[in-house]
């Protein structure tokens, strides 16, 4: 909204096109509104929340319809209505901020797993009055499905323990066995005793804190333990038992998510182009609600794509270079021919990524990660004629 005032400013304007800057804050809106229209049913109705949602609301769709009054005349735009929208747009500010802090001091405990965050919110919400059910019900749906798929990949580390493991070893992995269990145990407990109300499943809800909580420490010491003979599916790697590769950091995602440790999202590639791109996608994934996550892996792929369009820039001067030589089995064409590969599958990775983020809001869909293998490989080749290229010293 600052942009929008600073390009109507009467002595100094900022310069930008006043309509654009209304269109990208019409979509802007649009996209709030959904989100806060998904996560209503989510938050708890407090009575700060019964009194200001209405209020917030109504400032939203104020906002939009004033918004879409005033493009036709920008600049400078019919005064009232611009009193009125800077107006809406301080109160929106005041009644979120509001409930933003009130969500800030709720008194629940923290612990380090999100999923057991996510879980204490909901149930407390509901045993308080403030959440129905159904909030509940679906999220422990979810997360019986998460804890389910960390069974299996559990069950399959243990089919893979190393004979000459010590008896620690041994003990932390058939102790993650039992956790597991007992979490599922817990969840299908709380399952069958949500119809009964809050009073019958408060015994089924400390089981499931107690265990997830008791996972954390299982897992940390499964860290140490001697690595699965599968190798990392991102680079190759030595893995823990515990899903964890020695090499780059990454873990197993169903581990990640219901070990009851802080999930570390990290990423295999070499360049912080490319990092950067892949950290702002898998944290967009973990969170595929949060609209500014996916507005910052937006950016980053058009920060990536200027860095392609840099890198073919730069390989198209090679070929028109005068002292490129004519024979094409020469070295230097020879790697010029590499560097042709390389290039393709930056662009090959660009493509669908830019389609992918193309649109005003996150699709349905998600990628399947296919487009990462070949640029990993992409950066290999990439460092090895960066090397090939540098003289020994």
């Amino acid at each position: 909204m600052e942009a929008f005032w600073a390009s109507l400013h009467p002595e100094r304007p900022s310069g930008d096109d006043p309509r654009q800057v209304a269109l990208a804050l019409s979509r802007f809106f649009a996209d709030l509104r959904k989100n806060i229209e998904k996560s209503r049913a989510l938050r708890w109705r407090t009575p700060l929340f019964r009194e200001l949602d209405p209020e917030i609301r109504s400032h939203l769709e104020t906002i939009q319809r004033l918004l879409d009054e005033i493009l036709p005349s920008l600049p400078p735009g019919p005064s009232d209505k611009l009193e009125e929208l800077k107006q809406r747009d301080q109160a929106l500010r005041k009644a979120t901020l509001a409930l933003e802090q009130e969500e800030r001091l709720t008194d629940l405990p923290t612990f380090e797993s999100p999923k057991l965050n996510q879980f204490n919110y909901f149930f407390e919400g509901w045993r308080r009055g403030l959440l129905p059910v159904d909030a509940l019900a679906k999220f422990v749906r979810e997360y019986r499905l998460a804890v389910e798929d960390t069974r299996r990949e559990i069950e399959q580390a243990q089919s893979n323990v190393n004979p000459r493991e010590s008896e620690e070893e041994k003990d932390a992995v058939e102790q993650a066995v039992a956790g597991v269990e007992e979490l599922r145990s817990a969840l299908a407990e709380l399952t069958d005793k949500l119809p009964n109300g809050p009073g019958a499943c408060e015994e089924a809800a400390r089981r499931i804190l107690q265990s997830g909580q008791s996972l954390g420490s299982v897992f940390h010491a499964l860290e140490q333990c001697a690595p699965l003979t599968d190798p990392c599916p991102f680079c190759g790697g030595a893995l823990s038992l515990s899903g964890r590769c020695r090499s780059c950091g990454r873990r197993l995602p169903h581990l990640e998510e219901s070990a009851g440790g802080k999930s570390e999202i990290t990423s295999s590639f070499l360049s912080n182009n490319c990092r950067a791109v892949d950290l702002a996608l898998l944290r967009w994934e973990a969170e595929p609600e949060n609209t500014e996550l996916w507005r910052t892996f937006q950016e980053a792929v058009r920060t990536f794509a200027q860095h392609v369009v840099t890198g073919r820039q730069s390989l198209e001067m090679l070929a028109t270079a005068v002292d490129r030589p004519i024979d094409s089995q020469h070295e230097m064409r020879l790697k010029e021919v590499e560097l042709k590969e390389v290039g393709d599958a930056f662009q090959s990775a660009l493509t669908l990524l830019s389609k992918y983020s193309q649109p005003t809001e996150p699709p349905l869909d998600r990628l399947d990660g296919s487009w990462r293998e070949p640029l990993l490989a992409a950066e290999l080749k990439l460092q090895e004629l960066e090397r090939s290229a540098t003289p020994n010293p």
